[in-house]
């Protein structure tokens, strides 16, 4: 027989992830600040357009992988 001994659960660590968050929006705060918005653009869809192909590059099977599982590009 089991004992009926409660089960504890896992909670989610909101409050760290909480900080972590607010760390990362001040920080890509910051970066926008001191570069500017147009360029934090700009390297952001150099980045992505980059990875799309790379990922293209690599092969049908990887393409239509990644293309299910990361978002629509902008």
């Amino acid at each position: 027989m089991l004992p009926d001994v409660p089960v504890e659960k896992r909670k989610l660590p909101v409050a760290a992830m909480a900080i972590a968050g607010a760390v990362a929006l001040i920080g890509l705060a910051v970066v926008i600040n001191l570069v500017g918005w147009q360029t934090s653009v700009d390297k952001g869809r150099r980045i992505w357009m980059v990875m799309f192909d790379t990922l293209a590059a690599a092969g049908p099977v990887v393409f239509f992988a990644a293309m299910a599982v990361l978002p629509a590009p902008m």
